[in-house]
């Protein structure tokens, strides 16, 4: 499963974060396939050392900056993988400095652990890319 305009988006987000240091950058997707394009996305704009993986492949690990494509985006509010409690945790958790979500928001919102997420966002002001 990919999501090419969320692709676009993280391109657009990573390059807004890296001052000479990607190594503490890293991409974050559920998917295997939209981890696959955003690898490649990335290598076209010429950006390097970015780490770009699943987040089952980033369990334990962690990053100064986070971005999570969340992928998901339909008419029926299917989340599939983004579902997942555990899933989720890992995703949102890695970062020590800074998290950026970029996903559907209304979509999302089918599920409750993310319209939390969501709302706390809002009520906080925090900047929000969702699409």
């Amino acid at each position: 499963m990919s999501n090419a305009e969320e692709v676009a988006l993280v391109v657009d987000v990573v390059s807004e974060f890296l001052d000479g240091d990607a190594a503490n950058v890293v991409v974050l997707s559920p998917y295997a396939k939209q981890v696959s394009r955003i690898r490649g996305a990335l290598k076209r704009e010429g950006v390097k050392g970015v780490r770009v993986g699943s987040v089952d492949s980033f369990q334990g690990q962690e990053a100064d900056v986070v971005v999570f494509s969340a992928v998901r985006s339909n008419d029926r509010g299917e989340i599939g993988f983004v579902s997942n409690k555990r899933r989720l945790n890992v995703a949102l958790t890695r970062a020590k400095r800074g998290l950026v979500v970029v996903g559907d928001a209304v979509t999302l919102s089918n599920s409750h652990h993310w319209t939390a997420l969501i709302e706390s966002c809002r009520r906080r002001a925090a900047t929000v890319l969702w699409t």
